[in-house]
């Protein structure tokens, strides 16, 4: 089974399990983020991103949504109007969500690499500051879950 964790606050960090040290093989991480109404959420990736290439990160990935996504093995993942999808060890480009919700799914057939760790951060009408003075401490991992 697969477990999904559900994070309300308005900042925070996300990692793989272990990072930066190597995630285990046939883990699945799902992490549901969300903000107050009225705010968007902005999730920034460390540059040190590590997660096995596979064709079309069919295998291995780390998957940002607006909605939750149920897959089985057969399914082809892919970026589409609502979810980009990213593996291998170039940094992720910045995702913004277009409302108050996000889901970031992790998944690892083989293992062995450092993973990732992401920022998040909730933008709206109320807040004045830039993002990158609000970031808290609060950090979620995932725990080594087999699929």
């Amino acid at each position: 089974s697969t477990r999904i964790y559900q994070i309300t606050g308005h900042s925070g960090v996300i990692k793989s399990p272990g990072y930066p040290k190597s995630y285990n093989p046939l883990q699945t991480c799902i992490w549901r983020i969300i903000v107050k109404k009225g705010y968007r959420i902005h999730l920034y990736f460390d540059p040190h991103f590590d997660v096995t290439r596979t064709k079309a990160c069919r295998e291995e990935y780390v998957m940002v949504s607006t909605r939750r996504q149920r897959f089985t093995y057969f399914n082809v993942v892919r970026t589409s109007k609502d979810s980009v999808v990213f593996c291998g060890d170039q940094k992720p480009s910045n995702v913004t969500s277009p409302g108050n919700e996000m889901w970031v799914r992790f998944k690892s057939r083989y293992g062995g690499r450092r993973g990732f760790k992401a920022w998040f951060g909730a933008e709206g009408k109320l807040i004045s500051r830039p993002l990158s003075n609000s970031f808290s401490a609060f950090v979620r991992f995932c725990a080594a879950i087999s699929s």
